[in-house]
């Protein structure tokens, strides 16, 4: 198991996964690994908790979850498929796990999704903050600066 932080693919550095695992052997990455720690895994077997949360329906992970989202990015991102989805039950200490597996469908419409909502929402509000963050910055520098000169003539003075 590789633990690694978050994974930026260069040619859409807008967007960033950050898995739980990567399931390696000999260097060679098999697979994602994502896991939940539901309530239920405090009193109950993990395969118990399994049937009892609420994003697996039908015996399996909801593909209108965001966690099914998550993976599905996870995979693209990763360049890895499947997933192993974990249930951990901490009170039995045992895991239920379930084999997701790349929904390519899915996987382009979010990306349609996403790609739109950060280029029609996202990129122009950061560039309205930092264009006013900006503004802001330069009147705070201007301010510190006439504060400063003041002070130094004062100084001048003071030693004549």
């Amino acid at each position: 198991m590789l633990l690694c932080g978050v994974i930026i693919q260069p040619c859409a550095p807008w967007l960033g996964y950050s898995p739980d695992g990567l399931v390696c052997e000999e260097e060679k990455t098999l697979r994602l690994f994502e896991t939940k720690c539901p309530r239920a895994g405090e009193t109950k077997r993990a395969a118990e908790a399994a049937q009892l949360v609420s994003y697996r329906k039908s015996g399996k992970l909801s593909k209108a979850h965001k966690y099914y989202g998550q993976i599905q990015l996870g995979m693209l991102m990763t360049h890895t498929t499947p997933c192993d989805f974990t249930i951990y039950s901490c009170k039995h200490d045992d895991i239920f796990s379930e084999c997701v597996v790349l929904d390519d469908s899915f996987l382009l419409d979010l990306l349609k999704r996403t790609v739109d909502v950060y280029f029609t929402k996202c990129l122009p509000w950061l560039v309205s903050v930092k264009s006013q963050c900006s503004t802001s910055v330069v009147k705070v520098v201007k301010n510190i600066a006439t504060k400063t000169k003041g002070k130094k003539e004062v100084a001048k003075k003071g030693k004549k």
